[in-house]
């Protein structure tokens, strides 16, 4: 599948609390999930596992909660959380990546993250990133495939769960070869 052109976007700066973030790299979000709609900024992490939701905005949008815990990687660090699923979904000038029915984190406590997290699941696997640093910005690349519009194709299916690993077939022998 060919893909598209690389579509920039500048690093912006959020205030948290009574700090001012330093430039990073912020997409503005749309998630939904039981007929609730939230829009936030996601920060773009390649560091994290997983897209993570801060615990206020999973609860304003209904989401039900898994009852284990389990640790994810964060930021880095390793965090406690409960998994959700939402749908996900990204505006860019070329259309909408829509994610449906992803797994997302939801960490235990509520301190401190007042955005989202982007983590490489589902994003890093259906676009590519590009991260430069010293121009403050980054990147998206999408497959034609995964754009959505009216004249662009129908959304994706649902994704239920992480993608499993396949099995590569064994290389063909050659004829006239033998293996001994």
């Amino acid at each position: 599948m060919k893909p598209t052109s690389v579509e920039w976007f500048r690093y912006e700066a959020l205030a948290s609390g009574d700090a001012s973030l330093r430039p990073a790299p912020l997409l503005r979000v749309v998630f939904e999930s039981a007929g609730q709609v939230q829009s936030l900024y996601g920060l773009v992490d390649s560091g994290s596992e997983i897209t993570c939701l801060p615990g206020p905005i999973a609860r304003a949008l209904r989401c039900a909660l898994s009852e284990d815990v389990e640790e994810v990687r964060v930021f880095g660090a390793a965090v406690k959380a409960r998994t959700a699923v939402v749908d996900m979904r990204i505006s860019t000038s070329a259309g909408a990546l829509v994610f449906r029915g992803i797994e997302c984190s939801v960490p235990v406590s509520d301190e401190g993250v007042e955005f989202a997290v982007l983590g490489r699941y589902p994003l890093f696997g259906e676009v590519e990133v590009r991260f430069q640093d010293w121009l403050g910005r980054f990147g998206l690349q999408r497959r034609r495939a995964f754009l959505q519009g009216p004249s662009l194709g129908p959304a994706l299916p649902p994704r239920r769960a992480l993608p499993t690993a396949r099995r590569l077939p064994a290389p063909a022998r050659r004829p006239g070869r033998s293996s001994g």
